[in-house]
């Protein structure tokens, strides 16, 4: 245990003792209900128990020796639209009844026979204590005794008393707050488990508990999700670490995506630009194949604010095609073959495309895999596509879109030189569709200005040039290829296409890495754990030219990357990670990564890269003190237009910016009447910020909110943890998948791991968990080893019912790992040892039907485990139930 000390002045401590007054409580009530609602608030929990720490010595026992104290339990239920006043009076209520029915913690615990931990409380793990100390008493000296300091000297009743440091100190509760009231003002004592919370966040609490007591005496009507947790100088702090990016670099001014590749392939026309296996293709051939597809898009009608469909698969046409609809003007919508056919028609229909662009055999594939083949590459015989009829073939996918098969476009009746197409930044560049709750992809729209800023922000932190030899990993419909392209082409370097063949085989993904000489890899952190598996399997693995290693797209666990670095070091590459969503284009933040942060099981995400600004807010859109969890919500010029023809889901999910300052937002409309009155823009009817047209506001003025849970660390840092709604609850309990994950991955026998929740969530009593897990090795582990290892380092209701080992962990075309692969398991098997013997008796029988009832599964044997297959203490109460109504026999739970 640990302890952090505050004081509160008289000025305050006066308030608060009016405040009680006024209200008919003691002031110990007050400032239990503060804490309650400063436990809510950083939680989020609305369920809260709270220990109550009561002197328990009756006047009976007045003069008797010995230690009566017994923390009462008291529960609350707090709501953000209840005024503070409100949970006050129904917290002093509680009180009131609690300690009318008050019982010896011992007793109560007994009686309620709670899950038990040998880590934590059985009933709650905060508690509250008010001390009053006598005037007659030195308070320093008291102070000295309570919190274990040496020095305290005092004399009681003439007999001398000094205090003597203890060697070691431990706590009953991981957190305990000690409130001593002194003749004018108050000390709050927090002691903590400095097992699990550093000294920088319980500070932080301490100051968010007196900010709260702040705006409750100012405002003790407000609603509790309302109350100020941020004092004046943890909001500077705020700020600072937030807006540490907003003007680190100048944003480019008037230019394109294909400008800027341009300027490369005029300053070095012979460079390699794309290489795909043995071929590859200059950035002058590259730039004359993309100008001659422009003109023949030009030539349909395609023009600025269109969108123009590619169905495509990795390859230099898909490149060139890329840069062919953005000097035509257009935004390009990346559709991958291997998407669903219904999904890809969903996607062309809801962008309006224009035009779609692709090759005969990409239509072909998917028409093929829509009527039920599992592999259309094998079921396709390609040799005979020349001869079918375009149209007819492509109108079961395209519908009423016209179809442009390059494998038919004539280049040469074109002109190599780029197009004169009027353009602005601000015009659209792609829309790429991601999941959406309603079952449905959304568009999100991305303009040339939010792709330039993004590169011109990393370069100054990465220092990319013409030397750098980058991989096209990922599939261009996922945004992470937006950040592989541009990173290769806008600074001269090589970009190696990945066929999706190699992409999908970690084994042979890792030769050519080799091979190739690759220098910036990107990869999500589920990909990179197959590469090192591959790595860590090689007697004499190969020398790797990489100098930067990127993460994105998902958690990183960095404990996961020890082993690289025992290998690697943390120099040479460097692994950085990067966070960031589509709607901010691609990366917000950026994390170089040392072997010392393998050591801490956390994924921290850095400070945001120039241009952007971040805020962690609450449900009411308060930023949330240091250590509490919040939403991430981006602002900058990062963020993208908004969501394609969803102008009320834009909306709320891209909302005004409240932490602008007037001069900038003066400043930002100022530039906005410029722009409005330049030529360019009146010339360009298509234009955003057209005075005949109505758009969202100018980028700067909004922020985005992600979903995404993080917080701030006490030195500035970002810990991720995960989307808001990938938390279950399994019997009552909050449960993040991601953290047993993170367990089972520091195994050595674990390369990955993943785990499900199953079942209905609104019976969390029948919600089960799976752990699915690829080895690192040829031998897997056996589930009764994994449990037991889980066992030793997590509760019990985090504990999975089924174990599922696999060759690797399925992956999305985003690299990302695809849930929807995973096989619910078989819930009769998954979780034995071994072999039970089969039930004989008629009694064993009816035994086993029971079991089989309750836990919904097949073949229980003798020897079985009730918890192994999925059971638990609400489901043992009910067989216990089903067995005392058949036998007529009631056997006690603790048996």
């Amino acid at each position: 245990a640990e302890v952090v000390i505050q004081r509160l002045d008289a000025a305050l401590t006066a308030r608060l003792r009016a405040l009680a007054r006024d209200q008919g409580v003691p002031l110990h009530d007050l400032l239990l209900a503060a804490y309650q609602t400063l436990l809510y608030r950083y939680t989020g929990q609305p369920d809260l128990t709270t220990g109550v720490l009561r002197a328990g010595r009756t006047p009976s026992f007045a003069r008797v020796v010995g230690y009566f104290v017994n923390p009462l339990p008291l529960r609350a239920h707090l709501h953000p639209d209840d005024a503070f006043l409100q949970h006050l009076a129904g917290m002093s209520r509680a009180l009131e009844e609690a300690v009318a029915h008050e019982l010896p913690s011992p007793v109560l615990v007994e009686a309620l026979q709670p899950p038990r931990d040998p880590a934590r409380n059985p009933i709650f793990q905060a508690l509250f204590s008010w001390q009053k100390t006598s005037a007659l008493l030195d308070r320093r000296a008291v102070r000295a005794f309570v919190l274990h300091e040496a020095d305290g000297d005092m004399e009681v009743a003439g007999v001398p008393l000094q205090s003597i440091t203890l060697k070691r100190w431990v706590t009953q509760f991981d957190f305990s707050l000690m409130v001593g009231e002194g003749e004018d003002d108050l000390t709050l004592t927090l002691e903590y488990n400095a097992d699990i919370l550093r000294e920088g966040t319980v500070q932080a609490m301490l100051r968010a508990y007196r900010a709260l007591l702040e705006d409750i005496v100012a405002r003790p009507d407000a609603p509790i999700g309302s109350l100020n947790l941020v004092d004046d100088a943890m909001r500077a702090q705020l700020d600072a670490w937030g807006n540490v990016g907003r003007e680190d670099a100048p944003l480019p001014r008037d230019d394109l995506i294909h400008a800027w590749f341009q300027r490369q392939a005029a300053a070095a026309p012979d460079a390699i630009a794309l290489a795909l296996g043995d071929e590859t293709l200059t950035y002058a051939a590259l730039d004359a194949r993309a100008n001659q597809l422009a003109h023949a898009l030009i030539a349909r009608g395609v023009g600025p604010e269109d969108r123009v469909a590619l169905l495509l698969a990795p390859s230099f046409d898909m490149i060139a095609a890329i840069l062919g609809v953005l000097k035509a003007g257009a935004a390009y919508v990346p559709l991958d073959p291997s998407y669903p056919p219904e999904r890809l028609r969903y996607m062309i229909e809801d962008s309006a495309a224009r035009l779609v662009i692709s090759h005969l055999y990409s239509v072909f594939s998917v028409q093929y895999s829509d009527r039920g083949y599992e592999n259309a590459d094998e079921e396709l015989n390609t040799e005979h596509l020349s001869d079918a009829a375009p149209a007819n073939t492509a109108s079961e996918l395209i519908l009423d879109a016209e179809v442009l098969y390059l494998d038919e476009l004539n280049t040469e009746r074109w002109p190599a030189s780029a197009p004169n197409v009027p353009l602005h930044p601000a015009n659209a560049a792609y829309v790429i569709y991601t999941s959406g709750t309603t079952g449905r992809p959304k568009g999100v729209v991305v303009t040339h200005a939010n792709v330039t800023r993004l590169m011109a922000a990393a370069q100054p932190l990465f220092h990319f040039g013409p030397e750098e030899v980058w991989t096209l990993f990922h599939s261009y419909a996922f945004d992470f290829s937006v950040w592989e392209m541009w990173g290769a082409l806008f600074f001269g370097g090589r970009l190696e296409i990945i066929p999706r063949e190699i992409a999908r085989d970690p084994e042979a993904f890792y030769d050519l890495l080799a091979r190739r000489g690759v220098t910036v890899l990107n990869q999500t952190p589920s990909a990179f754990r197959q590469l090192m598996a591959v790595e860590a399997r090689r007697d004499a693995p190969v020398d790797l030219a990489l100098r930067w290693v990127i993460f994105g797209g998902e958690a990183l666990d960095m404990t996961a990357l020890g082993a690289w670095f025992q290998r690697h070091g943390d120099q040479r590459p460097r692994l950085v990670n990067m966070y960031g969503i589509t709607e901010t284009t691609v990366h917000v933040t950026w994390r170089p990564i040392s072997q010392a942060d393998a050591q801490r099981p956390a994924s921290l995400i850095g400070p945001p890269l120039p241009h952007l600004s971040l805020h962690l807010l609450d449900p009411n859109g308060l930023p949330v003190p240091i250590g509490a969890v919040g939403e991430i919500h981006v602002g900058g010029a990062g963020l993208a237009r908004g969501y394609l023809h969803r102008p009320a889901l834009t909306a709320e999910r891209f909302v005004p910016d409240p932490f602008l300052t007037l001069e900038n937002h003066e400043g930002t409309k100022a530039r906005r009447h410029e722009e409005e009155k330049s030529e360019k823009i009146r010339e360009n009817p298509l234009h955003p910020r057209h005075p005949r047209r109505i758009e969202t506001p100018v980028t700067g003025q909004r922020l985005y909110r992600s979903g995404d849970l993080a917080r701030w660390t006490p030195d500035g840092d970002l810990q991720y943890l995960g989307r808001a709604d990938h938390q279950v609850k399994i019997r009552g309990f909050r449960v993040e998948s991601g953290e047993i994950a993170a367990v089972l991955e520091q195994r050595d026998d674990v390369a990955a791991a993943v785990v499900l929740a199953w079942g209905d969530p609104a019976r969390t009593e029948d919600m089960r968990l799976a752990a699915y897990l690829a080895p690192a090795g040829p031998t897997p582990p056996d589930p009764e080893t994994l449990r037991a290892w889980l066992a030793e380092r997590l509760p019990a209701y985090m504990i999975p019912a089924a174990f599922v080992i696999l060759p690797q962990l399925p992956l999305t075309p985003q690299g990302k790992i695809d849930h929807r692969a995973l096989p619910e398991p078989d819930w009769s098997q998954a979780a034995r040892a071994g072999q039970s013997r089969t039930p004989s008796t008629p009694l064993e029988r009816e035994l086993a039907a029971l079991w089989e009832d309750l836990l919904g599964v097949t073949g229980v044997g003798v020897e079985d485990d009730f918890f192994a297959l999925g059971g638990h203490s609400l489901l043992v109460i009910r067989l216990l139930a089903r067995i005392e109504d058949r036998f007529r026999v009631r056997i006690p739970v603790q048996t």
